[in-house]
């Protein structure tokens, strides 16, 4: 959404692309609500570890999570006790319902004010809010309270998350837009603390205690330029981002709300948000030379980086955001209202862009008859584990047939720590997919080019396998007598079976955006080869040194 020389909005994502320009749109008043309740980071630290206590030895890097988002307090719509009991889904809602009814009334109020308008020349209300439902909603059951006249109409968006300050102030000014004159009041207000789950020990669930908090935020909009007006919207954009609803957003349960949060968010804005970006410009009619402030919804630290990285800004441009990511944490929704307000105290340049990062809400995943989580991610996973076990038997087999023919093993002394290695490798992959920082059991998605590599590589082996027979191994096991293997991928290297696992031990983590996973036990790997390919080729005679083989002989990887 584009406001001039005051606001422009482009909401990221949203269901379809939107016609994206529009007569202007005065916005007139903009107005913010916070819970009484203040927490301070160094308290809900504290509070997170006397509810989670010996659960958190499994999470070594929180604390320095704590200390590095940026966030020095935020609010919460109830005390801090009240988040060390449980609380199912009717004491959750009843607690969101009064806690948004406060904020619902306290920001539009004081939009309300701030414009110099009358609740009763508002002729519509729309509300966007995530974090919990009233039915009749909430501008209904206010409305009378308000001053708000009978015949209002009235739009309640759910679903938006995080993008619901953009896309649903870019739905007001779309209906203020449809007739000169009229007024919208516009709502948004999340209490994230009210999905805290004691139940939850993973890692997304650890992370969300020490980013989100709670809030609300108005604006008042009407169709037409007005002088007094602080900004004027003219023009709205909205994208989907497929295969995206694992990055961010809520599963529904028994137990109610649980954050899904992947740690693979920034990098997924830096590699999606710019293409998406100069198209919604494009179709804005909006150059981007010309905006002289992006207005960014700051999700944390990490994601106010990327975007600065993305958005080609200096380090440390986006001030109001840190700002009020400190003041006030993560409150999804109305937090890039809060920017807005602090950006138009300090001065709006000619020409803005709002943008915000929209999640998605999922329902419980689905699971199979035992009741557990069957997803993408956990079958890869499987699928590598069985792998492994299989060639444990058939290595048994082979080998067994092989020394009862007189062949002789060598390198034992390496093959525990390979065998550590590849168990350790797995046993991390698996520790990530049942509970780690990215959200609930397979919540990261599955990069396809990735996965793609890794498939190849399966091949590879197969191929492997198949050309060796009876012969194939995972130990140096050397048969008297006979000739090294030339066919198959053996006419290309003398070692395809360890460039295949080389390439599996980086593929299968980069698959699930884990880099620096695939770092480490790339460079272990590696330093575990150069023994294994070195006691192999004096197996072979290649190298000077102890060799009780014959020359003429099959080399581990072959056996």
């Amino acid at each position: 959404m584009f406001p001039t020389r005051r606001a422009a909005s482009i909401p990221l994502a949203a269901p379809e692309w939107s016609r994206p320009l529009f007569p202007p749109v005065a916005l007139l008043g903009l107005g913010l609500g916070l819970p009484p309740h203040v927490l301070s980071q160094e308290e809900a630290a504290l509070l997170t570890t006397r509810i989670f206590g010996d659960r958190l030895a499994g999470f070594p890097q929180f604390e320095r999570v704590f200390a590095n988002t940026g966030i020095a307090r935020r609010h919460c719509a109830r005390p801090a006790d009240w988040y060390a009991a449980p609380h199912g889904w009717s004491d959750r809602m009843a607690a969101y319902r009064q806690a948004a009814e406060a904020l619902f009334v306290q920001a539009a109020t004081a939009a309300l004010a701030d414009a110099g308008v009358d609740p009763a020349e508002v002729d519509c209300v729309v509300v966007s809010s995530s974090s919990g439902f009233a039915v009749p909603s909430l501008d209904a059951q206010l409305a009378e309270a308000m001053g708000l006249r009978p015949d209002i109409e009235r739009l309640p968006l759910f679903g938006l998350g995080c993008a619901g300050g953009v896309a649903g102030l870019a739905t007001a000014a779309r209906l203020a837009a449809a007739t000169p004159g009229r007024t919208v009041l516009f709502v948004t207000m999340e209490l994230c603390s009210l999905a805290f789950r004691q139940d939850d020990g993973s890692r997304a669930n650890l992370v969300a205690t020490a980013l989100f908090g709670d809030g609300a935020a108005a604006c008042v909009l009407r169709g037409g330029a007005e002088e007094r007006a602080f900004a004027v919207i003219d023009g709205a954009g909205q994208h989907l981002f497929p295969r995206a609803q694992d990055i961010m957003g809520w599963r529904i349960d028994d137990g109610g709300f649980g954050i899904v949060l992947s740690a693979a968010l920034p990098q997924f804005l830096q590699a999606h948000l710019r293409p998406a970006l100069s198209r919604l410009l494009v179709q804005c009619g909006a150059e981007e030379e010309r905006i002289g402030r992006f207005i960014c919804h700051p999700g944390g630290t990490r994601v106010l980086a990327a975007l600065e990285e993305v958005l080609r800004l200096e380090t440390g441009s986006l001030d109001h955001e840190r700002a009020v990511l400190a003041d006030h944490g993560n409150m999804s929704a109305p937090t890039v209202l809060f920017v807005l307000d602090r950006a138009r105290r300090a001065g709006l340049p000619d020409r803005a862009a709002l943008t915000g990062a929209r999640p998605r809400v999922c329902r419980q995943p689905d699971q199979d008859a035992a009741g557990g989580t069957v997803t993408a991610p956990i079958v890869v996973k499987l699928l590598a584990t069985a792998q492994r076990l299989s060639e444990l038997v058939i290595d048994r087999r082979n080998r067994a047939a092989l020394l009862a023919q007189g062949a002789r093993e060598h390198g034992r002394g390496h093959y525990p720590w390979m065998v550590l290695l590849h168990v350790g490798w797995l046993a991390g992959l698996w520790s990530v997919a049942l509970g780690g920082a990215s959200g609930p059991p397979g919540s990261v998605p599955v990069e396809p080019v990735w996965l793609a590599v890794l498939l190849v590589m399966q091949a590879l082996r197969l191929w492997v396998q198949a050309t060796l027979g009876r012969r194939w191994t995972t130990r140096i096991v050397v048969p008297d007598g006979v000739p090294p293997v030339r066919t198959g991928p053996y006419r290309f290297t003398d070692h395809p079976n360890y460039l295949a696992v080389a390439v599996e031990i980086a593929a299968l983590p980069l698959a699930f955006g884990m880099a620096g996973y695939a770092i480490v036990f790339s460079i272990l790997n590696a330093a575990m080869l150069a023994v294994r390919i070195r006691a192999e080729d004096r197996a072979l005679g290649r190298r000077q040194g102890p060799s009780p083989a014959p020359v003429r002989t099959i080399p581990g990887d072959r056996v």
